[in-house]
């Protein structure tokens, strides 16, 4: 559970609010998101071609062992291109 409390002021004098939420279900969808994205990551690495990802400025965020191999670079060195 989520419990969110905070202090109100009402007409009569101050109270407390408090929320509780149920996150069994956001919990298990970053459990799969997790699962997902290491999956991905996997993938990616021994994926047999190059592969890059670049942000919009153009800096390289990821660089898979095949980009090493095809360019000669290491991703750090990449990034700096």
């Amino acid at each position: 559970f989520h419990v969110s409390v905070r202090r109100v002021e009402l007409s009569d004098g101050p109270a407390t609010l408090a929320f509780f939420g149920d996150i069994s279900e956001r919990r298990r969808v970053e459990e799969v998101l997790r699962e997902t994205n290491e999956k991905l990551a996997a993938l990616i690495q021994s994926c047999p071609v190059p592969v890059m990802l670049l942000d919009p400025a153009g800096v390289v965020r990821l660089w898979n062992p095949a980009a090493v191999r095809a360019f000669g670079w290491t991703e750090e060195e990449g990034a700096s291109i």
